[in-house]
Protein backbone atom coordinates (compact mmCIF):
# COMPACT_ATOMS: atom_id res chain seq x y z
CA UNK A 1 0.00 0.00 0.00
CA UNK A 2 2.69 2.38 0.52
CA UNK A 3 4.64 1.71 -1.97
CA UNK A 4 1.27 2.01 -4.16
CA UNK A 5 1.03 5.64 -2.21
CA UNK A 6 4.49 6.75 -2.94
CA UNK A 7 4.08 6.10 -6.85
CA UNK A 8 1.00 8.02 -6.91
CA UNK A 9 2.12 10.97 -5.23
CA UNK A 10 5.79 10.41 -7.35
CA UNK A 11 3.03 10.47 -10.72
CA UNK A 12 1.15 13.58 -9.33
CA UNK A 13 4.20 15.95 -8.43
CA UNK A 14 5.89 15.09 -12.60
CA UNK A 15 2.13 16.23 -13.74
CA UNK A 16 1.86 19.25 -11.27
CA UNK A 17 4.07 21.26 -13.93
CA UNK A 18 3.12 24.07 -16.17
CA UNK A 19 4.36 22.02 -19.78
CA UNK A 20 1.74 19.31 -18.60
CA UNK A 21 -1.08 18.96 -21.57
CA UNK A 22 -4.26 18.31 -21.71
CA UNK A 23 -6.36 17.71 -24.08
CA UNK A 24 -10.30 19.01 -25.01
CA UNK A 25 -11.40 14.89 -24.54
CA UNK A 26 -9.95 15.44 -20.88
CA UNK A 27 -11.56 19.11 -20.10
CA UNK A 28 -14.87 17.76 -19.87
CA UNK A 29 -16.72 21.33 -18.92
CA UNK A 30 -16.78 23.46 -22.36
CA UNK A 31 -16.74 26.85 -20.39
CA UNK A 32 -13.27 25.98 -19.15
CA UNK A 33 -12.35 24.60 -22.90
CA UNK A 34 -13.22 27.93 -24.58
CA UNK A 35 -11.19 29.77 -21.96
CA UNK A 36 -8.04 28.39 -23.13
CA UNK A 37 -9.39 27.41 -27.14
CA UNK A 38 -7.84 30.02 -28.57
CA UNK A 39 -4.11 29.59 -26.96
CA UNK A 40 -4.17 25.41 -27.76
CA UNK A 41 -1.74 23.57 -29.65
CA UNK A 42 -1.71 19.80 -31.30
CA UNK A 43 0.03 17.93 -29.21
CA UNK A 44 0.06 14.69 -26.91
CA UNK A 45 -2.04 14.56 -24.10
CA UNK A 46 -0.40 13.69 -20.74
CA UNK A 47 -3.02 11.99 -19.55
CA UNK A 48 -4.95 9.68 -22.18
CA UNK A 49 -2.24 9.64 -24.47
CA UNK A 50 -4.23 11.23 -27.15
CA UNK A 51 -2.56 13.76 -29.89
CA UNK A 52 -4.84 16.78 -31.12
CA UNK A 53 -5.60 20.26 -29.59
CA UNK A 54 -4.15 20.36 -26.19
CA UNK A 55 -3.80 23.18 -23.33
CA UNK A 56 -0.64 23.50 -20.92
CA UNK A 57 -1.45 23.58 -17.32
CA UNK A 58 -0.07 27.37 -17.94
CA UNK A 59 -3.04 27.96 -20.27
CA UNK A 60 -5.84 26.40 -18.35
CA UNK A 61 -4.24 28.13 -14.82
CA UNK A 62 -4.68 31.43 -16.35
CA UNK A 63 -8.52 30.64 -17.35
CA UNK A 64 -8.80 29.64 -13.88
CA UNK A 65 -7.56 32.59 -12.42
CA UNK A 66 -9.61 34.47 -14.61
CA UNK A 67 -13.16 32.53 -13.26
CA UNK A 68 -11.48 32.60 -9.74
CA UNK A 69 -11.29 36.76 -9.50
CA UNK A 70 -14.46 36.98 -10.55
CA UNK A 71 -16.08 35.03 -7.66
CA UNK A 72 -13.77 36.31 -5.31
CA UNK A 73 -11.35 39.04 -3.63
CA UNK A 74 -8.95 38.24 -1.69
CA UNK A 75 -8.90 37.80 2.28
CA UNK A 76 -6.55 41.26 2.42
CA UNK A 77 -9.08 42.93 -0.49
CA UNK A 78 -12.14 41.97 1.34
CA UNK A 79 -11.60 44.07 4.36
CA UNK A 80 -12.64 40.83 6.45
CA UNK A 81 -10.64 40.82 9.54
CA UNK A 82 -9.58 38.13 12.34
CA UNK A 83 -10.39 38.51 15.75
CA UNK A 84 -10.44 36.32 18.94
CA UNK A 85 -9.95 33.21 16.19
CA UNK A 86 -12.87 33.64 14.09
CA UNK A 87 -12.48 35.66 10.89
CA UNK A 88 -15.65 38.56 10.12
CA UNK A 89 -16.30 36.69 6.63
CA UNK A 90 -16.03 33.43 5.71
CA UNK A 91 -12.47 32.96 4.35
CA UNK A 92 -12.37 29.44 1.37
CA UNK A 93 -8.79 28.09 0.51
CA UNK A 94 -7.58 28.46 -2.77
CA UNK A 95 -7.58 24.63 -3.24
CA UNK A 96 -10.80 23.94 -1.48
CA UNK A 97 -12.43 25.75 -4.25
CA UNK A 98 -10.79 24.29 -6.88
CA UNK A 99 -11.20 20.69 -5.88
CA UNK A 100 -14.80 21.54 -5.58
CA UNK A 101 -14.61 23.67 -9.76
CA UNK A 102 -12.74 21.42 -11.17
CA UNK A 103 -14.00 17.78 -10.15
CA UNK A 104 -16.77 18.71 -12.31
CA UNK A 105 -14.70 20.34 -15.20
CA UNK A 106 -12.14 17.73 -15.60
CA UNK A 107 -11.52 14.04 -16.00
CA UNK A 108 -10.78 12.29 -12.38
CA UNK A 109 -7.06 11.85 -13.22
CA UNK A 110 -6.29 15.29 -14.01
CA UNK A 111 -8.29 16.69 -11.37
CA UNK A 112 -5.15 16.37 -8.25
CA UNK A 113 -2.51 17.76 -9.76
CA UNK A 114 -4.18 20.82 -12.22
CA UNK A 115 -5.81 21.25 -8.52
CA UNK A 116 -1.91 21.81 -6.98
CA UNK A 117 -0.40 23.32 -9.85
CA UNK A 118 -3.19 26.06 -10.23
CA UNK A 119 -3.28 26.47 -6.31
CA UNK A 120 0.29 26.95 -6.14
CA UNK A 121 -0.28 29.55 -8.23
CA UNK A 122 -2.77 31.23 -6.99
CA UNK A 123 -2.04 31.30 -3.01
CA UNK A 124 -2.47 34.01 -1.07
CA UNK A 125 -2.00 34.52 2.83
CA UNK A 126 -5.01 34.32 4.44
CA UNK A 127 -7.19 32.83 1.53
CA UNK A 128 -10.30 33.88 -0.21
CA UNK A 129 -14.07 35.78 0.50
CA UNK A 130 -16.63 35.27 -2.08
CA UNK A 131 -17.67 38.33 -3.66
CA UNK A 132 -21.69 37.88 -2.84
CA UNK A 133 -21.94 34.94 -0.07
CA UNK A 134 -25.42 35.60 -0.28
CA UNK A 135 -26.95 32.91 2.11
CA UNK A 136 -24.56 33.65 4.62
CA UNK A 137 -25.05 37.52 4.58
CA UNK A 138 -28.94 37.23 5.33
CA UNK A 139 -27.69 35.88 8.92
CA UNK A 140 -25.42 39.32 9.23
CA UNK A 141 -28.96 41.13 10.19
CA UNK A 142 -30.13 43.16 13.18
CA UNK A 143 -31.52 41.96 15.48
CA UNK A 144 -33.52 44.82 16.37
CA UNK A 145 -34.93 45.03 12.68
CA UNK A 146 -36.09 41.57 12.70
CA UNK A 147 -37.57 41.74 16.08
CA UNK A 148 -39.37 44.84 14.68
CA UNK A 149 -40.34 43.30 11.24
CA UNK A 150 -41.70 40.14 13.47
CA UNK A 151 -44.31 42.64 15.65
CA UNK A 152 -45.36 44.27 12.59
CA UNK A 153 -46.24 40.75 10.93
CA UNK A 154 -47.92 39.88 13.80
CA UNK A 155 -50.20 42.58 13.91
CA UNK A 156 -51.39 41.75 10.30
CA UNK A 157 -49.28 44.61 8.03
CA UNK A 158 -46.81 42.08 6.23
CA UNK A 159 -46.21 44.20 3.54
CA UNK A 160 -45.99 47.49 5.35
CA UNK A 161 -43.48 45.06 7.76
CA UNK A 162 -41.49 43.90 4.73
CA UNK A 163 -40.85 47.35 3.48
CA UNK A 164 -39.62 48.80 7.06
CA UNK A 165 -37.16 45.83 7.32
CA UNK A 166 -35.69 46.76 4.06
CA UNK A 167 -34.55 50.15 5.32
CA UNK A 168 -32.79 48.40 7.75
CA UNK A 169 -31.01 45.64 5.87
CA UNK A 170 -27.26 45.87 4.38
CA UNK A 171 -27.65 48.04 1.19
CA UNK A 172 -25.28 45.16 0.00
CA UNK A 173 -27.54 42.58 1.34
CA UNK A 174 -30.75 44.20 -0.31
CA UNK A 175 -28.32 44.46 -3.84
CA UNK A 176 -27.55 40.79 -3.91
CA UNK A 177 -31.21 39.83 -3.56
CA UNK A 178 -32.40 42.34 -6.07
CA UNK A 179 -30.06 40.45 -8.21
CA UNK A 180 -31.73 36.54 -7.46
CA UNK A 181 -35.05 38.35 -8.19
CA UNK A 182 -33.88 39.45 -11.74
CA UNK A 183 -32.59 36.43 -12.45
CA UNK A 184 -35.08 34.12 -11.25
CA UNK A 185 -37.50 36.52 -13.49
CA UNK A 186 -35.02 36.13 -16.71
CA UNK A 187 -35.07 32.59 -16.09
CA UNK A 188 -38.91 32.27 -16.11
CA UNK A 189 -39.76 31.63 -12.43
CA UNK A 190 -42.27 33.75 -11.77
CA UNK A 191 -45.35 32.44 -13.11
CA UNK A 192 -49.30 32.45 -13.13
CA UNK A 193 -51.41 29.34 -12.15
CA UNK A 194 -54.66 28.41 -10.69
CA UNK A 195 -54.01 25.53 -8.41
CA UNK A 196 -56.37 23.66 -6.14
CA UNK A 197 -54.62 23.18 -2.83
CA UNK A 198 -55.22 20.74 0.23
CA UNK A 199 -54.50 21.59 4.02
CA UNK A 200 -55.17 19.85 7.09
CA UNK A 201 -55.99 21.09 10.98
CA UNK A 202 -55.34 18.48 13.81
CA UNK A 203 -58.09 17.83 15.42
CA UNK A 204 -60.60 14.78 16.49
CA UNK A 205 -63.67 14.11 14.77
CA UNK A 206 -66.01 15.73 18.11
CA UNK A 207 -63.97 19.25 16.43
CA UNK A 208 -66.01 19.41 13.11
CA UNK A 209 -64.13 21.15 11.02
CA UNK A 210 -65.77 22.28 7.99
CA UNK A 211 -65.49 26.17 7.01
CA UNK A 212 -62.73 28.08 5.25
CA UNK A 213 -61.82 29.96 8.94
CA UNK A 214 -61.66 26.30 10.52
CA UNK A 215 -59.17 24.84 8.02
CA UNK A 216 -57.55 28.00 6.32
CA UNK A 217 -55.12 30.12 7.43
CA UNK A 218 -54.72 30.88 11.28
CA UNK A 219 -55.72 34.22 12.39
CA UNK A 220 -53.01 36.98 12.70
CA UNK A 221 -50.98 36.91 15.54
CA UNK A 222 -50.84 32.99 15.75
CA UNK A 223 -49.18 31.34 13.21
CA UNK A 224 -45.89 29.73 14.40
CA UNK A 225 -42.75 30.33 12.52
CA UNK A 226 -42.18 28.51 9.32
CA UNK A 227 -39.58 28.70 6.77
CA UNK A 228 -41.13 30.98 4.84
CA UNK A 229 -42.89 33.16 7.40
CA UNK A 230 -41.77 34.86 11.25
CA UNK A 231 -43.99 34.35 13.93
CA UNK A 232 -47.07 35.50 13.88
CA UNK A 233 -47.51 36.22 10.38
CA UNK A 234 -50.00 34.24 8.61
CA UNK A 235 -49.61 32.13 5.74
CA UNK A 236 -51.63 29.42 3.95
CA UNK A 237 -49.54 26.36 3.24
CA UNK A 238 -51.07 23.72 1.39
CA UNK A 239 -50.73 20.51 -0.97
CA UNK A 240 -51.79 19.76 -4.52
CA UNK A 241 -52.80 16.31 -3.52
CA UNK A 242 -54.80 14.71 -0.41
CA UNK A 243 -52.24 12.60 0.77
CA UNK A 244 -49.44 14.84 0.53
CA UNK A 245 -51.29 17.36 2.64
CA UNK A 246 -51.55 14.65 5.15
CA UNK A 247 -47.81 13.56 5.04
CA UNK A 248 -46.72 17.05 5.40
CA UNK A 249 -48.77 17.66 8.70
CA UNK A 250 -47.89 14.56 10.18
CA UNK A 251 -44.59 16.38 10.81
CA UNK A 252 -46.04 18.55 13.28
CA UNK A 253 -48.75 16.21 14.75
CA UNK A 254 -47.62 13.84 17.41
CA UNK A 255 -48.18 10.11 18.11
CA UNK A 256 -51.70 9.35 16.76
CA UNK A 257 -52.49 11.97 14.37
CA UNK A 258 -55.75 12.72 13.54
CA UNK A 259 -56.86 15.56 11.42
CA UNK A 260 -59.62 17.38 9.48
CA UNK A 261 -59.13 17.83 5.94
CA UNK A 262 -60.46 20.26 2.81
CA UNK A 263 -59.61 21.33 -0.54
CA UNK A 264 -59.51 25.00 -1.47
CA UNK A 265 -59.79 26.48 -4.82
CA UNK A 266 -58.24 30.42 -5.62
CA UNK A 267 -60.60 32.77 -6.44
CA UNK A 268 -58.26 33.46 -9.76
CA UNK A 269 -54.82 32.79 -10.72
CA UNK A 270 -52.32 33.62 -8.50
CA UNK A 271 -49.17 35.36 -9.73
CA UNK A 272 -46.10 33.05 -7.97
CA UNK A 273 -42.32 32.26 -7.62
CA UNK A 274 -41.92 28.32 -8.95
CA UNK A 275 -39.01 27.09 -7.12
CA UNK A 276 -40.54 23.44 -7.66
CA UNK A 277 -37.50 22.78 -10.34
CA UNK A 278 -34.79 25.76 -10.12
CA UNK A 279 -32.39 25.57 -13.26
CA UNK A 280 -28.80 24.19 -12.66
CA UNK A 281 -26.59 26.81 -12.27
CA UNK A 282 -23.88 27.73 -15.16
CA UNK A 283 -20.94 26.40 -15.11
CA UNK A 284 -18.27 28.90 -12.67
CA UNK A 285 -16.48 28.48 -15.60
CA UNK A 286 -18.30 30.06 -18.38
CA UNK A 287 -17.72 33.63 -19.31
CA UNK A 288 -19.90 36.37 -16.80
CA UNK A 289 -21.43 33.52 -14.97
CA UNK A 290 -20.48 35.03 -11.08
CA UNK A 291 -23.88 37.03 -10.72
CA UNK A 292 -26.39 33.77 -12.57
CA UNK A 293 -24.12 31.53 -10.93
CA UNK A 294 -24.83 32.57 -7.36
CA UNK A 295 -28.62 33.64 -7.70
CA UNK A 296 -29.69 30.53 -8.78
CA UNK A 297 -27.54 28.37 -6.18
CA UNK A 298 -28.42 30.74 -3.43
CA UNK A 299 -32.22 29.99 -5.06
CA UNK A 300 -31.74 26.29 -4.93
CA UNK A 301 -30.27 26.62 -1.37
CA UNK A 302 -33.69 28.15 -1.07
CA UNK A 303 -35.85 25.68 -2.17
CA UNK A 304 -33.83 22.59 -0.24
CA UNK A 305 -34.39 24.88 2.86
CA UNK A 306 -38.33 25.34 2.57
CA UNK A 307 -38.95 21.91 1.22
CA UNK A 308 -37.29 20.29 4.33
CA UNK A 309 -39.53 19.66 7.92
CA UNK A 310 -39.41 22.89 10.15
CA UNK A 311 -37.23 22.13 12.91
CA UNK A 312 -39.00 24.28 16.17
CA UNK A 313 -35.88 24.13 18.20
CA UNK A 314 -33.49 25.32 15.11
CA UNK A 315 -35.85 28.90 14.46
CA UNK A 316 -32.59 30.55 13.52
CA UNK A 317 -31.98 28.48 11.07
CA UNK A 318 -35.24 30.02 8.78
CA UNK A 319 -33.39 33.32 8.60
CA UNK A 320 -32.35 33.11 5.08
CA UNK A 321 -36.17 32.07 4.20
CA UNK A 322 -37.91 34.29 5.89
CA UNK A 323 -35.59 37.55 5.03
CA UNK A 324 -35.48 36.27 1.37
CA UNK A 325 -39.90 36.23 1.44
CA UNK A 326 -40.00 39.34 3.11
CA UNK A 327 -37.60 40.80 0.50
CA UNK A 328 -39.93 39.88 -2.20
CA UNK A 329 -43.30 40.76 -0.40
CA UNK A 330 -41.91 44.08 -0.11
CA UNK A 331 -41.58 44.44 -4.27
CA UNK A 332 -43.48 46.68 -6.58
CA UNK A 333 -45.18 43.66 -7.92
CA UNK A 334 -44.72 40.63 -5.15
CA UNK A 335 -45.41 37.11 -5.29
CA UNK A 336 -48.53 35.86 -4.19
CA UNK A 337 -47.42 32.65 -3.51
CA UNK A 338 -44.42 30.36 -4.04
CA UNK A 339 -44.57 26.81 -5.38
CA UNK A 340 -41.77 24.80 -4.07
CA UNK A 341 -41.10 20.89 -4.06
CA UNK A 342 -41.86 18.28 -1.07
CA UNK A 343 -39.50 16.62 0.36
CA UNK A 344 -41.82 13.77 1.53
CA UNK A 345 -44.29 13.03 -0.87
CA UNK A 346 -42.66 13.76 -4.69
CA UNK A 347 -46.01 12.96 -6.23
CA UNK A 348 -47.09 16.28 -4.52
CA UNK A 349 -46.07 20.06 -4.89
CA UNK A 350 -46.31 22.58 -2.03
CA UNK A 351 -47.56 25.76 -1.72
CA UNK A 352 -47.46 28.96 0.60
CA UNK A 353 -49.96 31.78 -0.48
CA UNK A 354 -49.36 34.85 1.40
CA UNK A 355 -53.49 35.55 2.29
CA UNK A 356 -54.87 36.07 5.68
CA UNK A 357 -57.02 34.30 7.68
CA UNK A 358 -59.85 36.63 6.47
CA UNK A 359 -59.10 35.64 2.76
CA UNK A 360 -59.96 31.95 3.31
CA UNK A 361 -64.11 32.30 2.49
CA UNK A 362 -66.18 29.39 2.20
CA UNK A 363 -67.79 30.89 -0.89
CA UNK A 364 -66.54 33.00 -4.13
CA UNK A 365 -67.41 37.02 -3.48
CA UNK A 366 -68.62 38.69 -6.75
CA UNK A 367 -66.83 41.03 -9.07
CA UNK A 368 -63.72 41.67 -6.67
CA UNK A 369 -60.30 40.95 -7.77
CA UNK A 370 -58.99 40.12 -4.29
CA UNK A 371 -57.23 36.73 -4.01
CA UNK A 372 -59.18 34.60 -1.53
CA UNK A 373 -59.06 31.00 -1.23
CA UNK A 374 -62.17 29.45 -1.47
CA UNK A 375 -63.23 25.71 0.40
CA UNK A 376 -64.83 23.34 -1.63
CA UNK A 377 -67.69 22.23 0.92
CA UNK A 378 -67.96 18.41 -0.08
CA UNK A 379 -64.13 17.85 0.23
CA UNK A 380 -64.37 19.19 4.11
CA UNK A 381 -63.53 15.35 6.48
CA UNK A 382 -62.32 14.28 8.75
CA UNK A 383 -58.73 12.06 8.65
CA UNK A 384 -58.57 9.31 11.24
CA UNK A 385 -55.26 7.76 12.94
CA UNK A 386 -55.54 4.60 10.78
CA UNK A 387 -55.76 7.14 7.71
CA UNK A 388 -52.66 8.68 8.61
CA UNK A 389 -50.92 5.33 8.95
CA UNK A 390 -51.93 4.43 5.93
CA UNK A 391 -50.73 7.59 3.56
CA UNK A 392 -47.03 6.95 6.02
CA UNK A 393 -47.29 3.59 4.36
CA UNK A 394 -47.98 4.25 1.17
CA UNK A 395 -45.12 7.13 1.11
CA UNK A 396 -42.81 7.02 -1.83
CA UNK A 397 -39.89 5.88 -1.33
Amino acid sequence: MHDYLDEWEAKVYALSVAATHVCSKCVVDRELWRRVEADTTLGRCDFCGITSDSATFEDLTAGITEALYEFYVTADESGAYHEEGDWSERVEDVQEILIDWLGDAVDSPVVVPLTRFAAAANAVEYGFVRKADIWASLYDHDEAAWRAFMVEARSGDVGKAATDLLTRLNPRTVALLERVTQVAAAKGLFQVTRPSLWRCRAGGQDKNYHSAPDLGTAPAGRASAGRLNAAGHSCFYGSTTERGAILESTKHAGEAPEFWIGQFEPSRPIYHLDVFEVPDPPSPFAIGAADSHDALAFLRRFADSISQPNDTNDEGHYLPTQVFTAFLLAGIEPPEAIRFASSIDSTSENWVVFVDHEHCTDRQSPENSELRLVLVQETARHVSTAEVGSAIKARPS
